[in-house]
Protein backbone atom coordinates (compact mmCIF):
# COMPACT_ATOMS: atom_id res chain seq x y z
CA UNK A 1 0.00 0.00 0.00
CA UNK A 2 1.33 3.64 -0.86
CA UNK A 3 1.76 6.01 2.19
CA UNK A 4 0.02 9.10 1.50
CA UNK A 5 -1.52 11.71 3.38
CA UNK A 6 -4.82 10.91 5.34
CA UNK A 7 -7.48 13.31 6.20
CA UNK A 8 -10.83 11.76 8.41
CA UNK A 9 -12.51 14.72 9.37
CA UNK A 10 -10.28 17.28 11.52
CA UNK A 11 -7.59 14.92 11.65
CA UNK A 12 -4.58 15.03 8.98
CA UNK A 13 -1.89 12.48 9.08
CA UNK A 14 1.40 13.27 7.01
CA UNK A 15 4.27 10.46 6.07
CA UNK A 16 7.53 11.00 7.89
CA UNK A 17 10.58 9.58 7.49
CA UNK A 18 10.56 8.42 11.33
CA UNK A 19 9.04 9.05 14.57
CA UNK A 20 11.86 11.36 16.29
CA UNK A 21 14.06 9.28 18.70
CA UNK A 22 13.27 12.08 21.78
CA UNK A 23 9.36 10.66 21.50
CA UNK A 24 8.26 8.93 24.40
CA UNK A 25 5.24 6.27 24.17
CA UNK A 26 1.92 7.93 24.97
CA UNK A 27 0.38 5.85 27.32
CA UNK A 28 -2.59 7.70 28.56
CA UNK A 29 -3.88 7.76 24.07
CA UNK A 30 -4.04 3.81 24.84
CA UNK A 31 -7.51 3.07 25.33
CA UNK A 32 -10.22 0.32 25.43
CA UNK A 33 -11.35 1.99 22.21
CA UNK A 34 -7.98 1.81 20.41
CA UNK A 35 -4.83 4.18 20.22
CA UNK A 36 -6.50 7.41 20.59
CA UNK A 37 -5.10 9.76 17.47
CA UNK A 38 -7.85 12.62 18.53
CA UNK A 39 -10.59 12.63 20.74
CA UNK A 40 -13.57 14.47 19.90
CA UNK A 41 -14.46 16.40 23.58
CA UNK A 42 -17.43 17.99 22.29
CA UNK A 43 -19.22 14.48 20.95
CA UNK A 44 -17.20 11.56 22.71
CA UNK A 45 -16.29 10.70 18.80
CA UNK A 46 -12.79 9.80 18.83
CA UNK A 47 -10.25 8.75 15.29
CA UNK A 48 -8.40 5.61 16.62
CA UNK A 49 -6.07 2.76 15.40
CA UNK A 50 -6.62 -0.97 16.55
CA UNK A 51 -4.80 -1.81 19.80
CA UNK A 52 -2.35 -4.84 18.53
CA UNK A 53 1.29 -5.48 18.71
CA UNK A 54 2.17 -3.25 15.27
CA UNK A 55 0.84 0.21 15.93
CA UNK A 56 2.83 3.01 18.39
CA UNK A 57 1.33 5.85 19.47
CA UNK A 58 4.10 8.95 20.55
CA UNK A 59 4.28 12.19 21.80
CA UNK A 60 7.48 14.26 20.98
CA UNK A 61 8.81 16.52 22.85
CA UNK A 62 8.11 19.22 20.49
CA UNK A 63 4.13 18.31 21.75
CA UNK A 64 2.95 16.38 18.36
CA UNK A 65 1.62 13.20 18.06
CA UNK A 66 3.44 10.72 15.77
CA UNK A 67 2.29 7.00 14.73
CA UNK A 68 4.22 4.44 13.56
CA UNK A 69 2.44 1.08 12.18
CA UNK A 70 4.93 -1.46 11.37
CA UNK A 71 2.12 -3.30 9.47
CA UNK A 72 -0.53 -1.96 6.98
CA UNK A 73 -3.78 -0.79 9.60
CA UNK A 74 -6.31 1.83 9.47
CA UNK A 75 -7.69 5.11 10.75
CA UNK A 76 -11.31 4.62 12.32
CA UNK A 77 -13.94 7.06 13.73
CA UNK A 78 -15.33 5.56 17.00
CA UNK A 79 -18.79 6.74 18.04
CA UNK A 80 -20.42 5.24 20.42
CA UNK A 81 -24.24 5.32 20.30
CA UNK A 82 -24.16 6.00 16.95
CA UNK A 83 -25.40 3.44 14.45
CA UNK A 84 -22.89 5.57 11.28
CA UNK A 85 -19.51 6.81 12.08
CA UNK A 86 -19.35 10.89 10.98
CA UNK A 87 -16.31 9.27 8.86
CA UNK A 88 -15.06 6.50 6.83
CA UNK A 89 -12.93 4.38 7.87
CA UNK A 90 -9.28 4.65 6.14
CA UNK A 91 -6.68 2.51 5.08
CA UNK A 92 -3.34 3.69 6.91
CA UNK A 93 0.20 2.15 4.94
CA UNK A 94 2.74 1.09 7.50
CA UNK A 95 5.24 3.92 8.59
CA UNK A 96 4.94 6.89 10.28
CA UNK A 97 3.22 9.80 10.72
CA UNK A 98 2.34 13.26 12.16
CA UNK A 99 -0.85 13.87 13.22
CA UNK A 100 -1.28 17.70 12.35
CA UNK A 101 -4.63 19.39 14.20
CA UNK A 102 -6.52 21.12 11.92
CA UNK A 103 -7.33 25.02 11.99
CA UNK A 104 -10.45 27.01 11.51
CA UNK A 105 -10.97 30.70 10.75
CA UNK A 106 -14.16 31.68 12.95
CA UNK A 107 -15.18 35.43 12.92
CA UNK A 108 -11.62 36.22 12.64
CA UNK A 109 -10.37 34.21 14.72
CA UNK A 110 -7.88 31.02 14.17
CA UNK A 111 -8.36 28.18 16.70
CA UNK A 112 -8.15 24.51 16.43
CA UNK A 113 -11.00 22.52 15.77
CA UNK A 114 -13.08 20.64 18.37
CA UNK A 115 -15.12 17.93 17.04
Amino acid sequence: MERKPIRQGDVLLMPIDSVPENARIAKERYTDRGLMVMDGEVTGHIHVLPETEDNFLYEGEDGNIYIRADVDTELRHDCPGQEMPDHYTFPLAAGAYVFMPQCELLAGDVRQVRD
